[in-house]
């Protein structure tokens, strides 16, 4: 039990310790950067962030699941996954670098 609480203590300080150089590097590039400039940054950390979210459709949570369960053929769920994840990366960017110019 006791290996347990420090995995239970070291993630919440590593979350503690991200959630501070975040912190801490919004302040900075907040005033290094102009306006514009961090709008522009902005904009370049949230795309990518939201193609990512968006285009997963919960496929990573679902191959998880499948994995997890004691199954003879994972490698063949491994490279379904992959491939499957491949193609949804290149239509969800696709699909974001033509609608991209009509959001912003």
């Amino acid at each position: 039990m006791e290996n347990k609480k420090w995995i239970y203590f070291s993630t919440a300080l590593t979350n503690v310790v991200c959630l501070g150089l975040g912190f801490i590097s919004g302040i900075l590039s907040a005033r290094l950067l102009g306006v514009q400039a961090r709008g522009e940054l902005g904009i370049l950390s949230y795309y990518p962030s939201l193609v990512a979210a968006s285009c997963s459709l919960a496929f990573p949570q679902a191959l998880s699941f499948f994995l997890s369960k004691d199954l003879s053929n994972r490698a063949s769920f491994v490279s379904a996954g992959v491939r499957f994840s491949l193609v949804l990366g290149l239509l969800g960017s696709r699909l974001f670098a033509f609608f991209s110019p009509h959001t912003l």
